[in-house]
């Protein structure tokens, strides 16, 4: 999606930003607009570290190269982008909350440093993979487009409630930790919910708008 596009929709329908007023409260599309209207030129890119190819490999332990994140944003700072859309991954938050935490932040700090705010997104059923899984990773299969890309969650947490406090106490970390905070651009609760397969989407997004607010 043209991320300018994606902002615009983003700021009317989840009213989510890191500037949000009133706790719960759904901006109206005057005020969506008027914050819209108040930010830089939004030029940016949807950002995966060369090194990734699924969400466990970008923010997971064993995978993690904040030289190569550097290196990659001077670029796109020398292009003249000044924002990037970060996908996080529940299931590396679920095995190593701590370090999960510290590694977002150091990419955080890495965008900053090259003049760049953040666009987060929470969970996608986009991906051949619908449940994602920590460990070694599967390659990719040539030719082929995100043939390794993940769910997040996966589908066995989307359509099973018994799952979902813990997805809730991981949204909820990281958007108390950065809910003020003016690095972060904007909100993405859930990235193509339309794709609805094997997915019980409706109930599920429900829940996390409710977190989110």
């Amino acid at each position: 999606m043209n991320m300018n596009k994606s902002l615009t929709i983003l700021a009317i329908a989840l009213a989510c930003v890191s500037c949000a007023s009133t706790v719960g409260e759904r901006w109206s599309e005057e005020k969506a607009n008027e914050w819209y209207a108040s930010q830089p030129w939004p030029v940016g890119c949807v950002y995966m570290p060369s090194y990734g190819g699924t969400p466990v490999e970008i923010w997971g332990k064993d995978y993690f190269k904040p030289e190569v994140v550097d290196s990659e944003l001077a670029l796109a700072e020398d292009l003249g982008f000044n924002a990037i859309r970060l996908f996080l991954c529940d299931v590396v938050w679920q095995e190593d909350p701590r370090g999960f935490m510290e590694r977002l932040e150091e990419t955080v700090r890495l965008a900053d440093k090259h003049g760049m705010r953040i666009l987060m997104t929470f969970f996608t059923n986009g991906g051949t993979i619908k449940n994602p899984y920590t460990g070694p990773q599967p390659q990719p299969v040539p030719g082929v487009h995100n043939s390794v890309w993940m769910s997040s969650p996966g589908k066995d947490v989307v359509n099973n409630p018994e799952k979902w406090p813990i997805i809730e106490r991981y949204l909820k970390q990281v958007m108390r930790r950065y809910k003020n905070d003016p690095r972060i651009l904007a909100w993405c609760l859930y990235n193509e919910p339309e794709h609805t397969d094997c997915f019980d989407t409706i109930s599920f997004i429900k829940e996390v708008y409710l977190w989110a607010r």
